[in-house]
């Protein structure tokens, strides 16, 4: 069989060299890499690549591609996936049968292009509007298996040094994506940023599931860091506070009973001085009854004469005394009642306090009771800043 351009008929010719000049035009519209051929129905005859590292040469038999094979075996286009194991990365193929003027099948000519995830293809579409629609900023990122191949940062964040090309590293976050096949977060420390948090998500072929590459956001955790750190004093100054307030209450009720103790003992002094009253009374009715008894004693000695002069002075001396002790008595009474009335004074200003302390113990309690809500709501205000 004679499967020579020569031998075979001009239209069949045309359309097998037309792709061939074709090629590097469909190449250019494939920046993900691409592989265009022609084959008779033994061998490949042409084959020019673009960023595709796929082991294909001139001369290498059909039976190296299945879906080649398939289109000369049936005659029929043939489409599908060449599966990752074969090449190391998936790729898309599409093959046509080559038929001369008579219907006779002289050959095939098809495409093979490496399969990448939408999101790789729509990258420039969607990634501003990821980054910028971070409150502090994002860097988008996108790779196959192994390297970055489509970054964008923000105009409030960015990490210059992460470049298109760059190879990733077993603990990056698309590295632990792809190894695990589904979403995961990693919190890097940060200098600047104190912590910068990246979401990787695998990209998987939606035919065969096999991992095409990874999707990353890069965002800064400072502001999440400055309410977790605020919440961190807040509970801690609360804390504080409570202590130092349970301290107050105690203080409050301790003078509280010393208050109730004072104006026990108020009241107890308060009783002493009415019973001085009493005894002061009783002095007085003793002292007008002596005097009573002196001026009696005088008048008999008056009475008496010369024999009476002595008992007289005896007389006079009683009453003197009696007078003494009546104005003494007296003076205490003043002196007595003047300490009543301070006591009066003590026994309000006690129960005053009382009362405060009562009111201070009741406020105290209310105080303690808000700041424990803070300290709880400094709690939640902390388990917030986790969850951004």
């Amino acid at each position: 069989m004679d499967n020579s351009f020569e031998g075979q008929n001009n239209v069949a010719v045309i359309e097998k060299r037309a792709w061939q000049l074709a090629a590097p035009c469909f190449l250019e519209m494939f920046a993900e890499g691409g592989l265009v051929f022609t084959s008779d129905l033994e061998v490949f005859d042409f084959v020019r690549s673009s960023n595709l590292d796929v082991p294909l040469r001139v001369g290498d038999t059909i039976d190296t591609v299945d879906l080649v094979r398939a289109c000369i075996l049936t005659g029929q286009k043939q489409s599908g996936t060449i599966r990752k194991k074969v090449y190391g990365f998936p790729l898309k193929i599409r093959v046509s049968p080559i038929v001369d003027g008579n219907g006779r099948l002289i050959g095939t000519h098809g495409i093979m292009l490496r399969k990448v995830h939408d999101i790789h293809r729509s990258f420039d579409l969607f990634a501003p509007i990821v980054a910028q629609s971070q409150m502090e900023g994002a860097l988008v990122l996108a790779t196959d298996e192994e390297k970055i191949t489509h970054r964008l940062g923000s105009d409030k964040f960015d990490i210059p040094w992460i470049k298109v090309g760059m190879p990733m590293k077993d603990d990056d976050v698309g590295k632990i994506v792809m190894r695990r096949g589904e979403f995961a977060v990693v919190d890097m420390p940060s200098k600047q940023y104190k912590v910068v948090r990246c979401v990787g998500i695998p990209l998987k072929d939606d035919e065969t599931g096999e991992i095409l590459g990874s999707f990353g956001i890069f965002s800064p955790r400072l502001l999440p860091y400055k309410l977790q750190e605020m919440a961190q004093r807040l509970s801690s100054t609360t804390g504080e506070i409570v202590k130092v307030m349970h301290e107050i209450a105690l203080a409050a009720s301790n003078i509280n009973v010393n208050e109730s103790n004072l104006a026990e003992l108020v009241r107890e002094v308060q009783a002493i001085s009415g019973r001085i009253h009493e005894i002061l009374d009783f002095i007085k009715s003793v002292a007008d009854q002596t005097k009573m008894l002196g001026l009696n004693a005088a008048i008999e000695a008056a009475r008496a004469g010369e024999h009476g002069r002595g008992f007289g002075v005896v007389a006079e001396e009683i009453r003197k005394l009696s007078d003494h002790s009546k104005a003494t008595a007296e003076e205490i009474r003043k002196l007595t009642q003047n300490i009543e009335d301070k006591i009066k004074a003590v026994r309000v200003a006690s129960e005053t306090n009382v009362k405060q302390s009562q009111e201070q113990a009741a406020a105290t309690e209310e105080v303690t009771a808000s700041i424990t809500e803070m300290s709880s709501l400094a709690e939640l205000l902390k388990d917030l800043a986790n969850s951004l």
